[in-house]
């Protein structure tokens, strides 16, 4: 056999070896890169307050309290993501409301600054069809969602700024019960016995104007309130399930059933504390609180901690007071008991990068190709995979806008 005909037929057979493994019931499967992708929770605009951040800087993150940069954002695929506008529990009266909601603002402008000086990489979406038309993947869609309506104050009319500005998202409560809604975290334990009565005024606020509702770090009580409250579907933006791990962030089977039913997805987070159990050096808790802390603090007092300066904080406290953390496969317990329970349908992803989000083998955004791995390997087909990633949200988007046309007057 001449050689060229050798070497021909080497490839042809290498080819049909691999065969297998590149098709599907539908024929040549996707890669991680042919889906478009979303997440649901980053909580890079914190990041953006901080001076010295740089978005076009391509960060370590075992060196540095980074977890998305654009760089990272490319070699990862993430082509869209809801960014937080998130704001820190504080005192409820009026003064504290009125901080809270000037950080809130300033919080939105800076992320308006880094999408219109990033014109080449970054796009502001507001609705689900320009969503849908950028996914030429020429550039990163950035959606606004806020975690805490704290600095609502006791006026929700203040989301019409927000609306106005972008925010497409309206996380009700955060670690602490707020004037809304009770919290599943908070250590006083419930206020309100789930919706306070202007958290379940700010619900139909949220859905008459076209947002969706995120009720991530929400008591039972109160997501399950939200579910038949709501008009649309709501989303869990960032959370787990306590059939894996058995912590109050986390949401239990029959109350992810009720979420599915009522056409809700889960997306799914990657934060350390609730995917296992951890045992935190106290010393270690009280120290990333206290520096939190700080750099809240001075952003009140308009005095933004610099960027270095919090990231060597963080790091510095976790390298003195070291824990196991948890592995990508505890992340993909929670993800594969979603998907047992309710289907691709009603799950989705938010890791929760730059607020905590990130475990072993899956440290920062350029990992999550690996999400599409193990789903390939799981079984799903393209179509599920590509509803997991971004389709189960933007049909809820889609809900949530046509409530909204059809309740304008």
């Amino acid at each position: 056999m001449k050689k060229p005909l050798l070497f021909t037929y080497i490839v042809i057979c290498i080819f049909l070896l691999y065969l297998p493994s590149l098709v599907g019931a539908n024929g040549i499967r996707k890669n991680h890169f042919d889906f478009f992708t979303l997440d649901s929770h980053v909580d890079t605009p914190l990041m953006l307050s901080l001076p010295g951040f740089d978005i076009n800087k391509k960060y370590n993150s075992q060196n540095v309290a980074s977890s998305i940069d654009y760089e990272r954002l490319k070699s990862g695929g993430l082509d869209s993501a809801f960014w937080v506008i998130y704001s820190p529990q504080g005192p409820l009266n009026r003064s504290s409301y009125a901080i809270s909601l000037k950080n809130a603002k300033r919080r939105v402008g800076q992320l308006m600054q880094m999408v219109s000086t990033n014109k080449d990489k970054f796009v502001l979406a507001t609705s689900s069809r320009q969503l849908e038309s950028l996914r030429d993947k020429k550039k990163h869609v950035v959606l606004m969602s806020i975690e805490n309506a704290y600095p609502l104050g006791d006026d929700i009319n203040n989301l019409d700024y927000f609306y106005k500005a972008g925010v497409r998202m309206l996380g009700i409560v955060h670690f602490s019960n707020n004037q809304f809604a009770d919290s599943s975290t908070d250590v006083e334990g419930e206020k309100w016995g789930g919706l306070s009565p202007s958290g379940i005024a700010l619900v139909k606020k949220a859905n008459a104007l076209g947002m969706i509702v995120d009720a991530s770090h929400a008591s039972d009580k109160a997501t399950e309130q939200m579910i038949k409250i709501s008009e649309t579907p709501i989303i869990l933006s960032h959370s787990g399930l306590k059939a894996v791990f058995d912590h109050p962030r986390n949401i239990d089977d029959s109350l992810l059933k009720k979420l599915a039913e009522s056409g809700g997805a889960i997306q799914m987070n990657a934060y350390p504390s609730y995917l296992r159990e951890i045992d935190y050096p106290a010393e270690r808790v009280s120290a990333l609180s206290a520096h939190y802390k700080a750099m809240y603090k001075r952003e009140d007092n308009d005095k933004p901690m610099p960027f270095h300066e919090f990231s060597a904080g963080v790091k510095k406290i976790k390298k003195l007071y070291p824990v196991t953390e948890p592995a990508f496969q505890d992340f993909v317990k929670h993800l594969q008991h979603a998907l047992k329970v309710v289907g691709p349908s009603h799950v989705g992803i938010g890791a929760d990068w730059d607020g905590g989000g990130g475990v072993l083998g899956m440290e920062d955004v350029s990992s999550i190709p690996k999400i599409t791995s193990e789903l390939v390997n799981l079984g799903f087909s393209d179509k599920e995979i590509q509803s997991i990633w971004s389709d189960n949200v933007i049909r809820i988007f889609k809900e949530v806008e046509q409530f909204s046309r059809k309740s304008i007057p």
